[in-house]
């Protein structure tokens, strides 16, 4: 349910920035029309794409004997880039597995004895997704993640 609800936050915000930006080039009624249409097809996109059966087999991670606590899909800062992919908790890390449609690649652990806190943050100001994990050594990770208040009380 997260994923449709974070697909139309997308879709209404990027709705409203192009409808605002083709109403300046085009005039207001074109911009009333267009905008509201590109953020519907952005929004049913963003889902399709974060839905398919390719980015989902992209964001597995080998799984030993354990098996997470919870997963979901996210998307972790780096280098200015919000890079997708998948967050797993187990009982004694978290690990961010990026998919290949990113600039920078990568797999992330951050080990559960490490961390020292969790702070929300909103995304644009207002987007209530965003997550910093703060470690021990001062380090701060940020991800947008679905359930965030689930994830900081499964952190705890």
């Amino acid at each position: 349910m997260d994923q449709y609800k974070n697909a139309i936050i997308a879709g209404v915000v990027f709705g409203a920035f192009m409808g605002l930006v083709l109403a300046l080039i085009y005039g207001a009624m074109f911009g009333l029309v267009a905008g509201p249409l590109s953020g519907f097809l952005f929004g049913l996109f963003l889902h399709q794409f974060v839905s398919s059966s390719e980015i989902q087999q992209q964001v597995q991670i080998p799984l030993d004997e354990e098996m997470p606590i919870l997963s979901s899909p996210a998307n972790h800062f780096l280098n200015r880039e919000g890079v997708g992919g998948r967050l797993y908790l187990f009982e004694d890390k978290i690990v961010f597995k990026s998919h290949q449609f990113n600039f920078q690649n990568h797999e992330m652990t951050i080990k559960r004895s490490d961390i020292l806190e969790i702070r929300f943050y909103n995304i644009l100001g207002f987007i209530p997704t965003g997550m910093k994990v703060v470690t021990n050594q001062g380090k701060v990770e940020k991800f947008v993640v679905n359930g965030r208040k689930h994830w900081k009380v499964q952190l705890g």
